[in-house]
């Protein structure tokens, strides 16, 4: 065995570090997130002995009209209450025929996906010979059919093709076939000797990369645990998590550890619409707060309809106490 076709077997010169930046593993999380939220969503198909109760609970239950679809902007899901509730039921209806489209045709993505990469390494090689992908397996099942079942006189005229096609040598295949197998040189003992060392190295290597993997599978859970808590925590995560990722991914080359609440503070600043939108939600709140304050203190808020000198709405207690001063002096 030659040196150089051991090293290849043992793949010493393709190690990689297993270590992933936390940017792939922060969007994976979010991933497995909506996939977790698609699942409760769409209930699964019963047993056959009960079926008739599945069809009945499906019939029966109602679309969620509580909630806007996740797939929303936030500027968009402001408005969900507004709409009628009958609307809100066509639109959730909607949402979930086509969340059972996407998970009933996942299979079928996932095999074509699947199909794509085995056959991508290889369509260099069919484009030369001027055929398609498909077309080229079509091609290489056909002979293999023809090999397997074919009758002899098929099978040798199967052989003859390839070894035309292929430039089979016929002294080589001859000799192969007759069991002439070439003769290989005995490896010297400094060459196995070398051999031995690459295997032990070959060996610790392998060791080192479960470890490591281990490592790196544990973060990974860690990572996605906290994920999916924040998630359910913070309203428009799932709409920064793109964003929320590149600053994560950029702290962590600067050698800094950013940690979620930081990079959704610092994706929320370059969102117009969702400030827009949290600004409006903590006016309001401080109104309702002003207002319930004054109505302990037992003061009398009066409440602007848009009429007369159009002032402004009181934004904190302070202000409406002395609002309800002027209005009564």
């Amino acid at each position: 065995m030659a040196l150089d076709q051991e090293i290849d077997e043992g793949e010493i010169l393709d190690y990689e570090d297993p270590a992933e930046g936390r940017r792939n593993v922060i969007s994976d999380a979010f991933d497995d997130h909506d996939e977790s939220i698609a699942e409760i969503t769409e209930p699964e198909v019963a047993a056959p002995t009960k079926i008739e109760t599945t069809l009945e609970d499906v019939s029966t239950s109602a679309p969620d009209v509580e909630k806007a679809p996740a797939s929303w902007t936030p500027a968009s899901r402001e408005h969900w209450a507004a709409i009628p509730e009958g609307v809100r039921g066509e639109i959730a209806k909607r949402e979930s025929e086509l969340q059972r489209t996407l998970n009933e045709t996942a299979q079928a993505r996932q095999f074509t996906q699947n199909f794509h990469q085995s056959i991508q390494p290889y369509e260099g090689m069919f484009r030369a010979q001027g055929v398609d992908a498909t077309t080229g397996i079509g091609n290489v099942l056909q002979t293999a059919a023809q090999l397997q079942m074919g009758t002899p006189n098929q099978r040798a005229q199967a052989v003859a093709g390839l070894i035309n096609q292929f430039g089979v040598d016929i002294a080589t295949l001859d000799d192969m076939l007759v069991g002439n197998m070439p003769k290989t040189t005995q490896a010297s003992p400094e060459v196995v000797q070398l051999q031995q060392q690459l295997a032990e190295m070959q060996q610790f290597i392998q060791s080192q990369q479960g470890q490591q993997q281990q490592q790196v599978m544990q973060q990974q859970q860690n990572i996605q645990s906290e994920t999916n808590k924040f998630i359910a925590e913070n309203e428009f995560a799932n709409d920064l998590r793109g964003v929320m990722a590149d600053f994560m991914d950029v702290a962590e080359r600067q050698g800094r550890n950013m940690t979620l609440q930081e990079a959704y503070n610092s994706a929320v600043a370059t969102r117009p619409d969702i400030q827009e939108i949290l600004k409006n939600r903590t006016k309001s709140s401080n109104n309702q707060r002003a207002v319930s304050g004054a109505r302990r203190a037992g003061v009398s808020v009066p409440q602007s309809h848009g009429t007369g000198g159009g002032g402004e709405t009181p934004s904190t207690t302070r202000e409406a106490l002395l609002a309800a001063w002027n209005d009564h002096s």
